[in-house]
């Protein structure tokens, strides 16, 4: 009988420290400064942070982004649809960093026509005949040069907070921020983070069709580029899209968010294909390595930045983050 309680009172502690061990792992808190910032005093720290929000100050400038899609189709069943996307302003600190008061870069794409158009700004483009079309709208974005980076653990950051769209504009590439970065891995390396999301979620190992973002990584002093997984490579009817990089201080980052449908073929609001969600997708992400076995997940434990909302092309509602990165760790 006593071995019988004795086994009880064992089982019902290693309850009581299992469970207090999750409750640690969901409030875990990590500090976004590095070790050597920390070790500054405040009149130090000041520095550094006015020397952070002077790089965003000289970088900031209001543009007017106009995007050209034409259509040329190729057969029955495909079209070749062009975007030029061009990025102009009348800052004369704009035409200093990039030399030119205009900058445009032309993608081409080969799309399927069944669907006969592709609608974009509540406005339908043909895929069945060629066209063109013509959207602007104005904006307020950070953009950079390769050699202009922001430079995150140089202003005392230990995770880089956002990703940057690399636009090749014919004679040099231009860094524009945009998605931020809402999940971090420690312990573990950018291909098992793909192939851990893709053996729980079910999605597809496929390469996924999507804009060159990358992410500056201040080890290396360069950009990297993502490996990337999606529910549907293409998500023509909407999905969820997982950029993820591997950083040199040992981590891995990453961007998770929800699209919207690329190709319709009835009358949206707004432009297709744009994002939908952050935060849900963070955490259904997150989940993947929640029910696999080694992992340890804190929700919501870091904060990379600060709460915004995102703000997207041509009206597209905007779409919330709350600033807070998750991390996940494989022990």
């Amino acid at each position: 009988m006593k071995l019988y309680l004795n086994i009880i009172c064992i089982f019902l502690i290693l309850t009581v420290l299992c469970n207090l061990s999750i409750a640690s792992d969901e409030d875990n808190t990590f500090s976004i400064y590095t070790p050597e910032y920390e070790k500054l005093d405040e009149m130090e720290k000041k520095k550094i942070n006015e020397a952070s929000d002077q790089w965003y100050e000289d970088h900031t400038f209001n543009v007017t982004v106009t995007k050209i899609f034409t259509s040329n189709p190729v057969d029955s069943k495909t079209t070749e649809l062009i975007v030029e996307e061009i990025y102009e302003s009348n800052d004369l600190k704009f035409k200093k960093m990039f030399n030119s008061s205009s900058l445009s870069s032309v993608d081409k794409y080969l799309v399927d026509s069944t669907p006969n158009e592709v609608i974009i700004d509540g406005k339908a483009i043909s895929l069945k005949t060629h066209s063109e079309d013509i959207f602007s709208s104005e904006k307020t974005l950070v953009m950079t040069t390769e050699s202009d980076p922001y430079n995150w653990k140089a202003y005392g950051y230990s995770y880089p907070d956002h990703l940057w769209k690399a636009v090749f504009t014919g004679y040099v590439t231009i860094y524009v921020e945009t998605d931020p970065i809402n999940l971090i891995w420690h312990n573990t390396s950018a291909n098992q983070v793909k192939n851990t999301i893709i053996t729980h979620s079910g999605w597809p190992s496929s390469a996924v069709a999507e804009y060159k973002y990358v992410v500056y990584d201040s080890g290396l002093g360069s950009y990297v580029n993502s490996t990337s997984v999606a529910s549907n490579p293409l998500r023509a009817f909407g999905g969820y899209h997982v950029r993820i990089y591997p950083i040199s201080e040992g981590y891995v980052v990453g961007g998770a968010h929800q699209d919207s449908q690329a190709i319709v073929a009835r009358e949206p609001y707004y432009e297709s294909h744009q994002i939908v969600n952050f935060e849900s997708v963070e955490r259904q992400v997150a989940g993947y390595f929640k029910s696999n076995y080694g992992w340890s997940v804190s929700y919501n434990s870091t904060s990379v930045i600060g709460a915004k909302y995102y703000s997207q092309d041509y009206g597209y509602p905007s779409v919330y983050n709350n600033g807070n990165a998750t991390l996940i760790t494989k022990v």
